[in-house]
């Protein structure tokens, strides 16, 4: 056993593979919510997710949530954008099941 990531190629087959088994559970109509094994909940995040907590009401309509690596607010060069012109980093990554997410998770398995 070897850690995949210092593997270019063996990291892009893993992502290549979680989304196809991402796809896969969205058109069965199960949402998705993955983290890896570093994140910790303090609380169960479904309130937060299904916008149910004022702050986090704008979740609530979102087929797919992301995290990000950008984590200076005045790192980050694109507000304007929400943060899609930085790197995802896929931690924490919700999916609801909609067409919209099987569409991120087409265009994720092909880049």
């Amino acid at each position: 056993w070897k850690y995949f990531r210092m593997d270019p190629k063996a990291f892009m087959t893993m992502g290549i593979l979680k989304a196809q088994f991402f796809i896969a559970f969205l058109r069965a109509g199960f949402d998705i919510l993955c983290a890896d094994l570093d994140v910790l909940w303090l609380r169960p995040p479904t309130p937060y997710l299904n916008g149910e907590v004022a702050s986090s009401q704008l979740l609530g309509f979102a087929d797919v949530v992301v995290s990000s690596d950008v984590t200076n607010g005045l790192a980050d060069t694109d507000a304007r954008w929400w943060g899609m012109q930085q790197e995802m980093n896929t931690g924490m990554l919700l999916l609801r099941s909609s067409p919209g997410s099987v569409a991120v998770c087409e265009a994720w398995a092909a880049r």
